[in-house]
């Protein structure tokens, strides 16, 4: 579902992340899915099953929704919506797609 390391590059949306009602960090988050997101957080680490809210504005929308912290890596977390959430993935395809892509390098 999720990848840390992706060849093209994708666009990115500035999230903040509520931790426990009151600490808040700015992420950036890609590889958005109806199920959830993928967060660079740089070098923040929270452990996995902590309940977060998340807040940012897509596609002229603005959310705050509810996740919950099922995976990280060296990058960042991974997050699970509680709720499906297809209009956010359908606005972030549709960003998706008006992102220039790299093209890749030709074979030796």
């Amino acid at each position: 579902m999720f990848k840390c390391n992706r060849p093209q590059p994708q666009p990115t949306i500035d999230v903040l992340i509520r931790y426990r009602g009151r600490r808040s960090f700015h992420a950036t988050a890609q590889q958005i899915t109806e199920d959830g997101m993928f967060l660079n957080t740089q070098l923040l680490s929270l452990p996995l099953n902590t309940d977060i809210e998340l807040q940012f504005s897509i596609g002229g929308g603005n959310y705050r929704i509810p996740a919950v912290v099922i995976d990280d890596c060296s990058q960042g977390i991974y997050v699970g919506f509680y709720a499906l959430q297809a209009d956010i993935c359908q606005t972030f395809h549709n960003l998706q797609q008006r992102t220039p892509t790299a093209p890749l390098p030709a074979a030796a």
